[in-house]
């Protein structure tokens, strides 16, 4: 399963517990069962006073130049079926509006005509039950709609209405061409409760009332384990005259607005990047993300398009990073009914790389991992290699056009090899962009690690190839190593003695975002000054095997594991490694240090002392290159039965030996204070 991307928010000192934000980005997320369904208490906010507040200024109607106003010759022409579009804002700390996270919603709406200059909107907001009253003039093609109606009521707080949030009058617009309705005052919705105005909804809106051009079919499961419900929205279709990117109004049965990145090779992508609804301070936002029939979620929704329709691949839902997600709904199509067609955008390209005469490439042996029909498979292959100074160019990469160069650079200091985002050519009529994979996964530059001595190049990073050099993958696939000399891993010598013993710690459990008990048992073996564990990466490996060197500083004793140490190959091809790290508050940033143990020799405990991280890089502190980070470890039975939770710092407190007795402050190693363990040194 390809792994998530992490970003770290904070780190504390070492010995701390490590805080790491919610997953922006993944390729897969955790299946249905590891999510909890959605449900929050409403929470309202009271309304500042925003008289007077100026409202962003419009210079477009639905993305495109205002048009000439309508000339309409009868208020039936407004009669039909409509779709409220909103552009969403927040407020800013200076009170000044801005866009909001969620850009887009809409809903679908009907306009009946009740008079000579009055209509009805029906459906202005996905649960208004409740028509909204406007009246027209014909002669300036403009409308007003008066604050304080009711959209709907809620059980709890009452009568939910519109409020003009620039000022107290009614909304105004203007009609234009095609009868599209543009409203030029933001609104809210609102509650009066206990005599105070509060807001209702998350965002403000500068709506848009304009003919459906489209209709969303799919169908959708309201309940958990319940049947799927056929469903045929209209929609409104607005697409960028420069970007060709779709935006899609009314989307869903909950009134979203989702974007839709169209591709030269008329596939699309909607994007998990799109905020589309705010479920509260619980649960925060939610995008949109792709599904299986069963609920297993993953991230953008890939598909197919035509000149008139957009077509899912799979089925989709809506998630939230706080772990709510809505049920898993089928394959949507789009379809535009207006007689318009959609457009494509010309396929970017590149400069390709090319080497220099002189240099002779290397054929080198390589290997990684590829998904073919749902599985992933271990392969093996050939790349060229050529050097000159600090350039280093591959060919074979590319395993779609596998005479492309790329071209990277050399740090000889740190063996790091940086290849930027390359244009490699283009195969079935898509163009291929060489990179890594991003945090909002993006095309970044890719990292390859050179071992000198051994002549090799291991990729820590997927494989990516992009349709543009903005994003859009194409292909991926992971754990590439070049060279003949692959690492093998540390196994226990037949002739050490190993003992069987507990372990208790926690690891960070990066689908939930939580640190996480763990126990168990590993085989602990000494030779001389040399340390065997086996088993701790039982999950991952078959008996894995790490050492280290058993020091003595100070009266103290310690084991000692180098960063970088080999512990495996990984599922999807990688290699892994053992590291850990220092955190420099002054300047937020992390670098590589060794693990530490501290040896108990009198109970014949180890107990962590530093985080102990299995990685895909040997080289670099890159918290997405992460695999396992595990803290608090101890090894062995203490017959204290109190556990160590700190280590190399001074004990505040009065401080006892493990015997009981009272010590003073000057006393070295490790002590009892308060209940817990510490290595006063």
């Amino acid at each position: 399963m390809r792994m998530k991307k992490f970003l770290l928010t904070s780190l504390a000192a070492l010995f701390a517990v490590v805080s790491f934000a919610q997953p922006r980005v993944m390729k897969h997320l955790p299946s249905s069962d590891m999510l909890r369904s959605q449900g929050v208490e409403k929470k309202i906010t009271p309304m500042p006073s925003l008289k007077g507040v100026t409202a962003p200024e419009r210079t477009k109607v639905l993305g495109k130049a205002v048009s000439r106003r309508a000339q309409l010759s009868s208020i039936d022409e407004l009669n039909g079926d409509f779709v409220v579009a909103n552009y969403e804002y927040d407020v800013d700390s200076t009170m000044k509006f801005v866009p909001a996270d969620v850009a887009y919603s809409g809903s679908g709406a009907t306009i009946e005509v009740t008079g000579e200059n009055t209509i009805a909107i029906y459906g202005f907001t996905p649960n208004a039950t409740n028509a909204i009253n406007a009246t027209i003039d014909l002669e300036t093609a403009t409308i007003s709609i008066p604050s304080g109606q009711v959209l709907y009521t809620d059980e709890t707080y009452g009568d939910i209405f519109i409020q003009n949030v620039t000022g107290e009058g009614d909304l105004k617009g203007t009609v234009y061409e095609g009868g599209i309705i543009a409203l030029e005052d933001l609104w809210i919705d609102a509650v009066v409760y206990q005599g105070e105005t509060y807001y209702w909804s998350s965002f403000f809106h500068y709506s848009n009332i304009a003919p459906a051009n489209g209709v969303m079919e799919y169908e959708a499961m309201t309940k958990n384990g319940g049947e799927y419900e056929p469903q045929t929205l209209n929609v409104l279709i607005v697409q960028d005259e420069d970007t060709k990117e779709v935006t899609v109004f009314n989307f869903s049965v909950w009134g979203l607005g989702a974007t839709i990145t169209l591709n030269s090779d008329k596939t699309f992508v909607l994007s998990s990047d799109n905020a589309v609804d705010y479920g509260g301070s619980e649960i925060g936002l939610y995008y949109i993300v792709g599904s299986t029939a069963k609920g297993s979620l993953y991230l953008d929704v890939p598909g197919k398009g035509t000149a008139t329709t957009l077509k899912s691949d799979d089925y989709w839902s809506l998630y939230s990073y706080a772990q709510y997600w809505r049920f898993a709904q089928s394959p949507f199509t789009i379809t535009l009914i207006d007689g318009t067609e959609f457009e494509y955008p010309e396929a970017e390209t590149g400069e390709l790389v090319v080497l220099p005469e002189g240099l002779t490439p290397v054929a080198m042996p390589c290997s990684y991992a590829i998904k073919e029909n749902g599985e992933r498979v271990k392969k093996t292959g050939t790349v060229n290699v050529a050097v000159a100074d600090n350039a280093v160019y591959f060919q074979g990469i590319d395993l779609q056009i596998p005479e492309a160069w790329v071209k990277g650079t050399l740090d000889a200091e740190s063996g790091i090899i940086t290849i930027p985002v390359t244009y490699t050519g283009v195969v079935n009529e898509t163009s291929h962009f060489f990179g890594g994979y991003g945090s909002k996964g993006e095309p970044v530059d890719f990292i390859i690690e050179y071992n000198a001595k051994a002549n090799t190049y291991y990729g820590p990073d997927w494989v990516e190839f992009f349709k543009s050099s903005t994003g859009n993958e194409d292909y991926y696939y992971s754990g590439l190593f070049i060279g003949e000399n692959k690492p093998t891993p540390y196994t226990m010598p037949e002739t050490a003695v190993a003992v069987e013993k507990p372990f208790t710690g926690s690891y960070y459990d990066f689908d939930t975002g939580k640190s996480v008990d763990m126990t168990g048992n590993v085989k602990v073996a000494k030779e001389g000054s040399l340390v065997y564990i086996q088993g701790l990466y039982s999950n991952y490996f078959d008996n894995d095997c790490i050492i280290g060197q058993l020091i003595e500083n100070e009266g103290s004793k310690y084991v000692m594991i180098p960063a970088g140490e080999y512990v495996g190959e990984l599922a999807s091809g990688f290699q892994a490694f053992l590291l850990s790290y220092t955190y420099n508050q002054a300047t937020g940033s992390a670098s590589l240090s060794n693990i530490v143990f501290i040896y108990d020799e009198t109970n014949d405990v180890y107990t962590l002392g530093t985080p102990l991280v299995l990685s895909r890089s040997s080289k670099i502190v890159n918290f997405d290159f992460f695999v396992d980070f595990i803290t608090g470890l101890t090894i062995g039975t203490d017959p204290s039965g109190i556990a160590v939770t700190k280590s190399d710092t001074k004990a505040n407190g009065q401080m006892y030996n493990l015997a009981g007795q009272k010590v003073g402050k000057d006393y070295k190693g490790m002590v009892i204070v308060n209940g817990r363990k510490f290595m006063n040194k």
